[in-house]
């Protein structure tokens, strides 16, 4: 009989730890320190220290935010024609301060991708000089 109650006790205790584990992972992931992190889970700022130098552990809360990153990015992507939009429709405007300030965002936003542009290529000769094409 003991030991059927010892099975239970740990299994409620793994299933506390995993609630635990994934409070901790969602508020790190979204940026939250360890002591909020921990008064969500309702564990010590040391504790969710402990768990992070867990390398498994730190990668689930890597991964976590990659997934919220690749998230916001496909929602600010389908954001890109109404921007490029309200830019074109500033460089027609009235006001010469906006006129200039949409004009510096586009020349500004040019240097910029063909910088990343030019970095791109430049990984990418690297990379095959290197052997280690995709």
């Amino acid at each position: 009989m003991n030991d059927e109650k010892d099975c239970v006790d740990r299994d409620e205790g793994s299933n506390r730890r995993a609630a635990q584990d994934e409070r901790i992972v969602a508020a790190l992931a979204e940026g939250l320190t360890y002591v909020q992190a921990g008064g969500l889970a309702k564990v010590s700022d040391r504790t969710v220290a402990r768990r992070m130098s867990v390398p498994a552990f730190a990668r689930r809360v890597a991964e976590r935010r990659d997934e919220q990153v690749v998230s916001a990015v496909g929602e600010l992507t389908s954001l890109v024609g109404d921007a490029v939009d309200a830019i074109r429709s500033g460089l027609v405007d009235e006001s010469a301060r906006t006129r200039v300030a949409a004009g510096k965002l586009v020349l500004d936003l040019v240097l910029k991708f063909r910088q990343s542009f030019d970095l791109g290529i430049q990984v990418a000769e690297i990379r095959a000089h290197l052997g280690m094409e995709d």
